[in-house]
């Protein structure tokens, strides 16, 4: 039970259940709406149940998890019950009681430089040993490229007109700190100046728009989609992008996921919750709480980052 950046982390324990169990029914329990929108309709996962754990507090959490839990009951229960790293080791004993799990299976915690996805990858080997090999997987869906290719067009921005970089700006909390909308901006002028025809397409929810916006005093961006895309949509138009830049959340474990090029910049993140993807770069500091304008991370290293990404092709 995580966000989205937390399923995409765990999506190869999706596809192991489904390699091994490939006529069971596959629920996923997920605490963000966007992992139903993303994964639904996916043949790794029958169905996907959402409890929004960040609007409870506590005591909510674990009310809404025990209703959760006698519907499963009622329901006949379930075989087997697999739980991500990360999550608190009170939830399996939980559910396991009250749902009436027969098997429980849990990923090992994240220590040292381990990663969630490894621990996750180690835990879906348990049941399907190709899945070190496979890797996570984000669903990209013939409804969410039209989607995506819809939008673009809009303007004269369709995938047909040329190549383009997502950006997605994240939105600050007291967990998570960002690297500044404004430097965002000079990375994505830069890229254009240094590769013509290069477009500028910005991703995510309705606020992070409107903070590029303001932010975005020379008109950097080509077109603005945030809050514009459904999170299928989101995939769709990620999976044309040349190179997605922006600060760590879920968008960018899902480009990782797709496979295209990241660079991720994560001041404070630890290194457990790395993007998946062989083309990922992340930016880390030792600045954890951005004292410094730039987090601790120069401009000139993530231009340089996101410049010999784009060269690869």
């Amino acid at each position: 039970m995580g966000g989205l950046g937390d399923c995409v982390l765990f999506s190869p324990v999706l596809r192991a259940l489904r390699a091994r169990y490939p006529n069971a029914m596959v629920e996923l329990l997920a605490a963000s709406d966007l992992v139903e929108g993303l994964y639904s309709g996916c043949r790794e996962v029958d169905r996907v149940s959402v409890i929004r754990t960040a609007e409870l507090g506590s005591v909510g959490r674990v009310a809404a998890l025990w209703r959760y839990a006698r519907r499963a009951r009622s329901d006949g229960g379930f075989d087997v019950g697999v739980f991500a790293t990360g999550l608190s080791p009170a939830w399996p004993v939980l559910l396991k009681s009250a749902a009436g799990i027969g098997l429980v299976a849990r990923a090992d915690v994240a220590a040292g430089e381990a990663t969630d996805l490894a621990c996750n990858t180690e835990l879906a080997a348990r049941f399907w040993g190709p899945a070190r090999k496979t890797g996570a997987f984000v669903p990209v869906a013939e409804e969410g490229l039209r989607e995506a290719d819809a939008a673009l067009r809009v303007g004269g921005h369709g995938p047909e007109h040329g190549g383009f970089m997502a950006v997605y700006v994240s939105v600050e909390s007291a967990r998570r700190r960002c690297w500044p909308v404004e430097l965002l901006v000079e990375v994505a002028g830069s890229m254009k100046a240094s590769f013509p025809g290069l477009r500028v397409v910005v991703i995510g929810a309705a606020e992070e728009g409107a903070a590029w916006r303001a932010a975005d005093k020379d008109s950097v961006a080509d077109i603005n989609l945030a809050g514009g895309l459904s999170i299928a949509g989101t995939a769709g138009l990620l999976s044309r992008s040349r190179l997605l830049l922006g600060n760590d959340g879920g968008p960018m474990h899902m480009g990782g996921a797709i496979g295209i090029r990241v660079v991720d910049i994560a001041p404070n993140v630890s290194v457990g919750y790395t993007p998946p993807g062989c083309r990922t770069v992340v930016m880390r500091s030792g600045d954890r709480e951005c004292a410094r304008p730039d987090c601790g991370i120069p401009t000139a290293d993530v231009e340089a980052a996101c410049r010999k990404l784009l060269n690869e092709e």
